[in-house]
């Protein structure tokens, strides 16, 4: 298991986004799976989400776990940075994220 237990901001500066997603995630430990309640689970933690990005207008808080992005299981903060870098500036991300108990699709529109 890589320790990139470090916070990271999920940007796809490769695609000349200027404010990519606007959530910045850290990897799922033992100890935040018990904190949160995620045991056996694997993804990303939302640690911070930018006031007024398109991340807070669909929806997503703190301590959501991101399970999946564009339909690709999400384990370590690498895999999902590495997703990130292929959005274009304009496309639409689908993440799969379960907050709570509660477990749904959530769609962060593209920067026009």
């Amino acid at each position: 298991m890589p320790s990139d237990n470090k916070v990271v901001l999920a940007k796809n500066e490769g695609t000349g986004s200027g404010k990519g997603l606007g959530i910045k995630v850290k990897s799922l430990t033992s100890d935040l799976e018990k904190e949160l309640g995620y045991e056996g689970e694997k993804g990303v933690i939302v640690v911070e989400v930018e006031g007024g990005s398109n991340a807070e207008n669909a929806g997503i808080k703190n301590g959501d776990l991101i399970k999946e992005i564009n339909r690709k299981l999400v384990v370590y903060v690498k895999g999902f940075l590495d997703e990130v870098k292929k959005i274009k500036k304009d496309e639409s991300v689908l993440l799969f994220i379960r907050s709570g108990a509660n477990t749904k699709y959530v769609v962060i529109p593209g920067n026009k």
